[in-house]
C-alpha cells in the first residue's frame, strides 16, 4: 500500500487505519497526485451482508470516474 499510493511508511507505520485517512490530507493528496480519488468509509454493520465479523472497507476510484462505477 505505501508504494501504490506514494505514502511514507514512518509516517504511517501505525497509522493504517480508515477512519484517520478518511480525513487525513496527505492521504487524498497522494491519491490526487496519481489519478485516484476515494470513497467514504463504508460499515459492513450499515448494510445487510453474509459477512459474520463486521468490518470496514473505502472503494478506491479513478479521478474521472463517478461513484456509480466499479472501484479499482
Amino acid at each position: 500500500m505505501f508504494d501504490i499510493f506514494n505514502l511514507p511508511k514512518e509516517d504511517y507505520k501505525d497509522k493504517m487505519d480508515l477512519d484517520y485517512l478518511e480525513d487525513n490530507i496527505e492521504f487524498i493528496n497522494s491519491l490526487s497526485s496519481i489519478g485516484l480519488k476515494k470513497s467514504t468509509v463504508q460499515n459492513t454493520d450499515d448494510s445487510q451482508t453474509f459477512v459474520n465479523k463486521p468490518c470496514k472497507f473505502m472503494f478506491i476510484y479513478n479521478s474521472e470516474s463517478n461513484e456509480l462505477e466499479n472501484p479499482v
